[in-house]
C-alpha cells in the first residue's frame, strides 16, 4: 500500500522513520487532487513554464515519509504536532476524451493524540475516527497543504522550504496558439 506521513523535523529518535523511509512504498502525487501540475523545480528555482505542445509533468514520488518544519537548534521552534490520517480509495476511470484519470477518494479519517509509537499503548491518549463528509474533506485539504510545505527526508534546508512548485502557463503562447488555429479554420 503507497502512503506518505509528514513528520516534524525535529525528531530525536529517526530509527524506526528511516525503516518506514526504506521498505513503505511512496505515495505518488497520481491521484491527490490539486497535485496535477506539481513538480520540482528548475535548477535556478523557478516553476517550470507549460507552453502548447508540451506536456504536464510526470507524477512525482513523494517518499513514504517527509519532513516538515524546522531543524532543531537555537531557540524553540513551531512543532508539527499534528496526529491524523486519512484512509481512502484510489481508483481509475477512462474520462470523455479517452484519457485515464486517477482519484482518491477519502472514505475515513483518524484524528488524536496517539502517535502510534511503541510506547502509546503505556499512555493515555485519544484518538477517534469519523466518517463524516465535511471532516473529511477538512482534513484531506489540511494534509495535502502538509504535502505542498513537506521536503524529502533528508533535506539538509534550515527552514520550511518546500521542494515542490506548480508549473506555470505560457497564456500568450496558448491564444496565439488559439488564434492561429481560428485563422486556419474559422468554422472550428
Amino acid at each position: 500500500m503507497q502512503s506518505c506521513i509528514v513528520v516534524d523535523r525535529q525528531q530525536t529518535s529517526r530509527r524506526e522513520l528511516n525503516r518506514l523511509h526504506g521498505s513503505g512504498l511512496p505515495l505518488t502525487t497520481l491521484h491527490l487532487p490539486g497535485f496535477e501540475g506539481v513538480t520540482l523545480p528548475r535548477p535556478d528555482g523557478s516553476a517550470p513554464v507549460i507552453g502548447p505542445g508540451e506536456p504536464m509533468p510526470e507524477p512525482l514520488e513523494l517518499g513514504p515519509v517527509r519532513a516538515a518544519g524546522w531543524r532543531p537548534g537555537g531557540s524553540q521552534k513551531p512543532l508539527v504536532h499534528v496526529k491524523m490520517l486519512v484512509g481512502g480509495r484510489v481508483w481509475i476511470w477512462e474520462n470523455d476524451y479517452g484519457f485515464e484519470e486517477w482519484h482518491f477518494t477519502p472514505l475515513r479519517t483518524w484524528m488524536g493524540s496517539a502517535n502510534w509509537t511503541s510506547l502509546a499503548p503505556f499512555h493515555l491518549e485519544f484518538g477517534l475516527w469519523s466518517d463524516d463528509l465535511a471532516l473529511l474533506e477538512r482534513n484531506q485539504r489540511f494534509l495535502l497543504d502538509a504535502l505542498h510545505f513537506s521536503q524529502p527526508l533528508d533535506s539538509e534546508t534550515a527552514g520550511p522550504e518546500p521542494d515542490l512548485v506548480h508549473v506555470d502557463f505560457d497564456d500568450d503562447a496558448f491564444a496565439e496558439y488559439y488564434a492561429e488555429m481560428d485563422r486556419e479554420d474559422p468554422e472550428r
